[in-house]
């Protein structure tokens, strides 16, 4: 479901659910924590990949295995597995590359967000759809705003609304847009740039910019993680449609 290998110096985590749009379930975001872990203690590994197969990027939670997980233990231990593995990546002190090939809605977007550099395939979208089912984007609600603006970021959670790769590059969502059969080759070469680069200047500007998401965000994310409104949510949401 999430794959990884290490070559020459660069690890890729690749997102390989394509029949599900590479919608991640309780399983997949424990693969994801002990792969960012993994990565985080490998001295090996400089800089860090992330990317999805066929259609999507990543299409956020797998909404099927919410609705079929009834049971409010199920719910809690999701909850926590799907925060452990946002705060690794969050707090991974290597540089991440996030190489979106497609769909990026939901948790899928906020995945990026928690990315040092975002490169967008020309086929590209982007998406925060919770509202529409009753949930909310709790990752974009704290740094979505940094990246796009208080006025945008309000806009793209109320909404839902889809926005293409030119777009998000135009509020600032991602870094650069490239064709999609040069995405994985500018986000590898973009990876071992930074592998270049001086790495306890590195550690120490991640460590930063990681304090203050946690300082301006007001602690949102050490909150949130115990608690479980989001798969919660979803679950009743869909029940009620």
């Amino acid at each position: 479901m999430i794959e990884y290998e290490v070559r020459e110096g660069v690890g890729w985590i690749v997102f390989n659910r394509p029949e599900k749009l590479n919608a991640i379930n309780l399983e997949g975001w424990r693969r994801l924590v002990d792969i960012v872990n993994e990565a985080g203690m490998d001295g090996s590994v400089k800089a860090v990949i992330v990317t999805g197969k066929g259609k999507a990027f990543c299409a956020g939670d797998d909404i099927g295995m919410m609705y079929e997980t009834v049971g409010a233990e199920e719910n809690i231990e999701l909850f926590h597995v799907f925060w452990r593995a946002v705060n690794g990546l969050l707090e991974l002190e290597k540089p991440v590359v996030a190489a979106v090939n497609g769909i990026a809605y939901g948790g899928g977007l906020e995945l990026t967000l928690l990315c040092d550099y975002v490169i967008a395939s020309e086929e590209a979208r982007f998406a925060l759809p919770e509202i529409k089912i009753g949930a909310y984007p709790p990752i974009a609600s704290v740094l979505l705003p940094f990246f796009v603006g208080f006025r945008r970021a309000q806009e793209l959670m109320f909404t839902g609304r889809p926005v293409d790769a030119r777009e998000a590059l135009e509020m600032g969502l991602v870094n650069r847009v490239v064709p999609g059969e040069g995405l994985l080759r500018e986000a590898e070469e973009t990876a071992k740039s930074l592998a270049l680069l001086p790495q306890p200047s590195i550690r120490l500007i991640k460590r930063s910019l990681t304090r203050l998401a946690y300082i301006l965000g007001s602690g949102s994310f050490r909150r949130c993680s115990h608690c479980s409104p989001r798969p919660i949510a979803i679950g009743v949401a869909l029940r009620a449609l």
